[in-house]
């Protein structure tokens, strides 16, 4: 506004040297930046499967996007929500019903201690949970049994500051987690998994709420369990039958706000200038 202002009080010949392509640039950008404060607009991240549970970070009072080493990331927690969104994860994670969760993540450090609960996603501790703690990629199920079983991937202090490639497998029985670049640790004989009313939650436990002080860039779920092949090459599209959940926080737009450019010109003018000026 003030460049505008500034336009408007030059004289008509300085305003010629400017143009006017110039000032109706400057118009639009002041247009677009007060289509931002209209509180219908909001940053959305869509869920590229076919279910479309996207998450409006900008609604989210405990969520924001922010940059661990130049890379986008969800800081922060939120439920996945949409019309049909706590039945879907209901009827998923629950008895022996197949599934993985999968993730590229930066824990930012935490992690390392047994009381350290750094949260990627969570049925309810009742139920099953994904996380980095006690120093490693660590899943749980609560079985039909009443018991929690556990597996466990170990992380160096430096893997614990770094991006991350990680998934949580549950196959019906035996649960594993899987690191890029090493090899599956799987627990056998875990049981069917406990069901949970509670939501999906990305970065926390909706039941304890613990939370999280990792970075996530991205987040998938499948009614499948992935082999270590599968999720090397990443197999599986967020268009695949199996996809259930397709997050990319990197990947992201503004709601009722349009972004695309205006008026885009080339401007092949120059002014000749002698010394001294």
């Amino acid at each position: 506004e003030e460049m505008k202002q500034a336009y408007e009080e030059l004289p008509q010949a300085a305003k010629d040297i400017v143009t006017e392509n110039r000032y109706e640039k400057i118009n639009e950008a002041i247009g677009l930046a007060k289509q931002f404060i209209d509180s219908d607009t909001g940053v959305v991240v869509e869920d590229k499967s076919a279910n479309g549970f996207d998450m409006n970070i900008s609604t989210e009072a405990n969520a924001a996007l922010a940059a661990k080493g130049g890379i986008i990331g969800l800081r922060g927690y939120a439920d996945v929500k949409g019309e049909g969104a706590d039945a879907t994860f209901n009827n998923l994670i629950n008895g022996t019903n197949a599934f993985t969760i999968e993730a590229e993540i930066n824990p930012n450090g935490a992690g390392s201690g047994g009381s350290d609960f750094n949260m990627i996603a969570s049925k309810g501790d009742g139920s099953a949970a994904f996380r980095i703690s006690e120093q490693s990629v660590y899943f749980f199920i609560k079985n039909q049994n009443g018991s929690w079983i556990t597996v466990q991937s170990p992380l160096t202090s430096e893997e614990l500051n770094s991006w991350l490639h990680v998934a949580a497998i549950y196959d019906g029985n035996n649960i594993s987690v899987y690191v890029e670049g090493k090899d599956i640790v799987t627990t056998s004989g875990a049981g069917s998994v406990t069901a949970s009313s509670y939501p999906l939650g990305i970065g926390y436990c909706p039941e304890t709420k613990r939370t999280s002080s990792n970075y996530i860039k991205n987040i998938r779920i499948y009614s499948k369990n992935l082999t270590k092949e599968e999720l090397d090459n990443g197999t599986y599209g967020p268009d695949s039958e199996n996809t259930v959940l397709w997050y990319d926080f990197d990947d992201y737009t503004y709601q009722n706000v349009d972004t695309a450019p205006k008026s885009v010109r080339t401007s092949v003018d120059a002014l000749e200038l002698t010394e001294g000026e």
